[in-house]
C-alpha cells in the first residue's frame, strides 16, 4: 500500500485534519497507530560541470575523466513521517507540505518547523508508538537517525514495525521521560 502524500492540515484539540491532493479527513488522534520517521537520501546529477580549470587537469590526469564524463552531483536529504491509521499510511515530507497551515508560526527554516510540527501531534499523541528514529531526531541524535536510499526500504521498515509494536515506546512514555 502506497502512502497518501499530506499537504496541508491542521492541528485540533480532538483530531488531525490532513489534506492530500486525493481527498481531507478528519483522523481522531486515538487512531493514529504508529510515527515512522526517516531520511530519504537523494542523489540529483546536474547539468553544470565543474568549470574550475585545474579540477579539469587532476580529472583529466589522474582518472583519464574528460568532461563529458562526469557531472556535478547534489545530494539532498529530505526528511520523511509516515502515519500509520488503520489501514492507511499518510506520509508528511518536509519539502513538500504548508506549515502554516499547520503552525501558528512557521519559520524560515524546514527542517526547525518540522520539528514544531512533530512536538505539536506529540501533545495529543498519547498512545501512539514511535519508531527508533523518531526518539533519535527529538532527542537530537542525528546519528541514530535510519537514512534510507530508496523510497521503498523506508516504507518496507514502517510494515515490519508495523507488525511487532511491542518493542517502541508509546509517545506517552516519551513525554513522562522527557518533562
Amino acid at each position: 500500500m502506497l502512502p497518501l502524500k499530506i499537504k496541508r492540515g491542521e492541528i485540533k484539540e480532538d483530531c488531525l485534519i490532513l489534506e492530500t491532493k486525493e481527498k481531507k479527513m478528519e483522523i481522531p488522534w486515538e487512531e493514529i497507530k504508529l510515527l515512522q520517521l526517516g531520511i530519504l537520501e537523494e542523489e540529483l546529477p546536474s547539468p553544470q560541470k565543474p568549470n574550475y580549470g585545474i579540477q579539469k587537469i587532476i580529472r583529466k590526469i589522474f582518472f583519464g575523466e574528460s568532461e563529458k564524463d562526469y557531472l556535478i552531483k547534489s545530494h539532498r536529504k529530505i526528511y520523511l513521517l509516515n502515519f500509520f491509521i488503520k489501514d492507511e499510511i499518510l506520509q508528511l515530507d518536509s519539502s513538500n507540505v504548508d506549515y502554516r497551515s499547520f503552525l501558528k508560526e512557521a519559520e524560515y527554516i524546514s527542517l526547525n518547523n518540522f520539528k514544531k510540527l512533530i512536538q505539536g501531534f506529540l501533545k495529543f499523541l498519547k498512545n501512539t508508538y514511535l519508531d527508533p528514529s523518531l526518539l533519535a531526531f527529538l532527542k537530537n541524535n542525528k546519528e541514530d537517525i535510519k537514512s534510507y536510499k530508496n523510497i521503498y526500504d523506508f516504507e518496507l521498515e514502517g510494515n515490519y514495525l508495523l507488525k511487532d509494536l511491542s518493542k517502541l515506546i508509546l509517545a506517552g512514555d516519551f513525554l513522562k521521560d522527557v518533562n
